[in-house]
Formats: structure tokens, sequence, C-alpha cells
């Protein structure tokens, strides 16, 4: 029987992600003030970071000329 895996991704992916982005000798890393969360897509993974600034860093969102047409409903559903 599968499980699902926990809300915010499976532990070994996180922890190795964390140390391939910030470092193996990554202050930040070993204080545990980074947060990784597992996404399905990149999509997925661009709503949860375009919710995340609309929560917490109201921000002005730059897109790439050219970028995919499902990017500007993406932000603009986040609240961007």
């Amino acid at each position: 029987m599968k499980e699902y895996a926990p809300i915010d991704g499976l532990p070994l992916f996180n922890q190795s992600s964390q140390k391939l982005i910030f470092g193996e000798d990554s202050q930040a890393v070993k204080d545990g003030r980074i947060v990784t969360a597992q996404a399905l897509s990149g999509t997925g993974a661009l709503r949860i970071g375009f919710e995340f600034l609309h929560e917490w860093i109201p921000s002005k969102v730059l897109v790439s000329n050219p970028t995919w047409a499902n990017h500007h409903n993406i932000i603009r559903r986040s609240g961007l």
C-alpha cells in the first residue's frame, strides 16, 4: 500500500535540496533557519512561491519575454 508524501514533501529530498542550494556548510541550514517545501511541478512551485510572496512580501513581479502563457494567470491568481 502506498501512502501520501508528507504535506511539505519528502524530508530527505528537502534536506538534500537545502544542502545543494545553500551549501553543505551553510550555517542557516545547520541552524534550521531555512524552510523547504516540495512542489508537484514547476507550475505548482511557482504558485506556492507567488502565494508566499503575496502573503508575506507583497512584490511586483517581472515576467520574462518569452514566458509560458500560464505564468501570467498564476501570478494574477496569486494576488500579485
